[in-house]
């Protein structure tokens, strides 16, 4: 069985790995600052794309769509507006996408969804 950490990081590699397929160009993983963090920020052609990452096992109680919440939500926007304003200066058109994965008990992947403009 996969412990918590090893899920949510494989679960961003996995799906980094499915972004790169699509045509996303992936500038930051793991962004950090004193609001939070957000997983993945890449461009999707002339949009610029904050991603929040969910995976679960197949065991969990919640699927992994139903843990992005309205408190989430809102800190991906503060996060999202304090990282233009850093990187940009300016406005950009930007979305925000969810990437779901659901693993089994060895980190095999059962099932990965992509929600463009998931809010």
């Amino acid at each position: 069985m996969l412990d918590k950490l090893t899920v949510g990081r494989r679960g961003e590699e996995k799906a980094c790995e499915f972004l790169l397929d699509n045509a996303f160009r992936i500038v930051e993983k793991n962004y950090r600052c004193r609001l939070g963090e957000v997983d993945i920020i890449g461009w999707d052609r002339d949009e610029l794309v904050f991603v929040e990452v969910r995976a679960r096992t197949s065991g969990s109680f919640a699927s992994p769509e139903e843990t992005v919440g309205t408190r989430k939500q809102q800190k991906l926007r503060r996060l999202a507006a304090h990282y233009l304003s850093w990187k940009f200066g300016r406005e950009v058109n930007c979305r925000f996408d969810v990437v779901t994965l659901l693993f089994d008990g060895e980190g095999n992947v059962l099932k990965i969804k992509h929600y463009p403009g998931a809010f």
